[in-house]
């Protein structure tokens, strides 16, 4: 009867031990041990290696888990917000729908269009002037001397297309011949597709810079934004 209690006691006694450790999570452990596996795997296992710490990364570029490229939701850095900034104001003074097709109409000799095309000419060359005050006086962020100078060739490029307007607007005594009026003209829209060449060059640094700075594009400009706000469609 004496080993018979003995024996009943060792069996509460390990089943409390298997109860307990399973409770505390040990229950592979346990397990091992009750069949008589020798060493746990948990315990022979070699350790882990050191965490190695994160090399530093460039303050002016944006780190690799942010929003790609061009992204339409481009995570917050100081170049975007300079960009979006910049876009505003772009779009805040650019030309309107309306500014277009007068500017691009003909004039059918018609006094009325001719002086709405001035009128419209005379906006545009003030708005373009007073975007370029704007870039001059903003600045770009800190350490971002790309930024910096593309916001200076912006500033000129506005200022250079307000002057082709203004000297199409402004009053000059009448050409003696036809020769010395299309020389005149001539000079302007040599002016024009010279701007125009140089607007080329403009845009792809702006897109350059972007694609650097993973800053999405011109969100008033971008025909996938569009597409998704539906503006496309309001304007059908």
């Amino acid at each position: 009867m004496k080993g018979i209690a003995s024996k009943t006691k060792k069996r509460r006694t390990a089943v409390i031990a298997v109860t307990v450790a399973l409770a505390l999570g040990g229950g592979t452990l346990t397990q091992a041990a009750l069949a008589g596996n020798g060493q746990s795997e948990v315990f022979s296992a070699k350790p882990a290696p050191p965490i190695q710490p994160k090399p530093p990364e460039d303050p002016n570029l944006a780190p690799a888990t942010r929003a790609g490229a061009l992204s339409i939701m481009s995570d917050d850095s100081p170049a975007l917000r300079w960009f979006e900034n910049y876009d505003m104001q772009r779009f805040t003074y650019q030309k309107s729908p309306a500014d277009r097709a007068i500017l691009r109409r003909p004039f059918n000799q018609e006094a009325e269009r001719v002086k709405e095309w001035t009128d419209t000419a005379g906006k545009v060359a003030y708005n373009y002037r007073e975007l370029a005050k704007l870039l001059r006086a903003s600045s770009a962020p800190g350490g971002h001397q790309d930024i910096d100078e593309f916001r200076k060739l912006m500033a000129d490029w506005y200022d250079d297309e307000a002057a082709v307007y203004e000297e199409l607007i402004k009053p000059r005594p009448p050409a003696r011949t036809r020769e010395d009026l299309d020389e005149q003209l001539l000079a302007v829209k040599n002016r024009a597709a010279s701007l125009k060449d140089n607007y080329k060059a403009l845009n792809a640094m702006d897109i350059e810079l972007r694609q650097k700075y993973r800053v999405h594009l011109n969100k008033n400009e971008d025909p996938l934004t569009k597409y998704v706000t539906g503006v496309d469609e309001q304007k059908k």
